[in-house]
């Protein structure tokens, strides 16, 4: 479920393949139809006027509100994508996170809405989160996270941040910029605040954590009576819910 940054739209999937925009009266504005499985994330694009779908039919799509139409179907994965969004900035780009233990991005001008880069991982991707400004995409994958710097495809560990090599592009990029392991179970939903300044975490080992993303280190670890399988943070990043 997700608010339009006006707050006038919400749009939500389910446990069934139909995307659904709400006004906020409650009444159900477009019934979106092309998926063939449940709905596991939504979103709008920046542009207002498009949402973003994620399925375990293994596809996204992209979709026009005012018609209902599929722009774009976003296929390539091998297993139930359950994550995703597109850039905060630029609507055409687009990352996908799948059980198949990769995280694709698409760019919806090219022809055939191709998939123009690959990040693997070794677990499967639960969640994925855009950087508010810039190029960084956080990525939940078993109990640990990745940072991908999907411009420059730079490879940098914390170990040795200063000796950070360059690629010639994405598609050879196969390490990320960042990764750290903090958490004992699986990582369930990750999110930045409104300014970028702390990436935060919830894992089915009943805790969240905000990390600082200076060098992604732990300054808070908040503990749950049970696991946490999704966190949101109110517009002002003052509000965890």
């Amino acid at each position: 479920t997700r608010w339009r940054s006006d707050g006038k739209l919400l749009v939500t999937g389910a446990n069934h393949p139909d995307v659904k925009v709400w006004d906020t009266r409650g009444t159900i504005n477009r019934k979106l139809k092309g998926h063939k499985a449940p709905i596991h994330e939504v979103s709008f694009l920046p542009n207002k006027v498009q949402v973003f779908s994620a399925s375990d039919d293994m596809n996204a799509k992209t979709w026009d509100i005012a018609t209902g139409d599929c722009l774009a179907t976003l296929q390539g994965h091998k297993d139930y994508v359950r994550s995703g969004g597109p850039h905060p900035s630029h609507s055409h780009l687009i990352a996908t996170g799948s059980y198949d233990k990769c995280v694709c991005l698409w760019d919806t001008r090219t022809e055939g809405t191709r998939c123009v880069a690959k990040f693997p991982h070794q677990a499967s991707v639960e969640a994925v989160s855009w950087h508010p400004v810039g190029s960084l995409l956080a990525v939940a994958a078993g109990n640990s996270i990745f940072v991908w710097d999907t411009i420059a495809g730079r490879s940098q560990k914390l170990e040795d941040a200063p000796t950070a090599s360059i690629f010639d592009g994405w598609e050879n990029a196969q390490k990320p910029l960042f990764s750290c392991c903090n958490h004992q179970k699986a990582i369930a939903s990750l999110t930045y605040d409104e300014n970028g300044s702390s990436l935060l975490t919830g894992g089915l080992d009943t805790f969240v954590k905000v990390f600082n993303t200076t060098n992604y280190s732990v300054v808070h670890t908040l503990p749950y009576p049970a696991p946490v399988q999704s966190i949101a943070l109110s517009p002002n990043s003052r509000l965890l819910v």
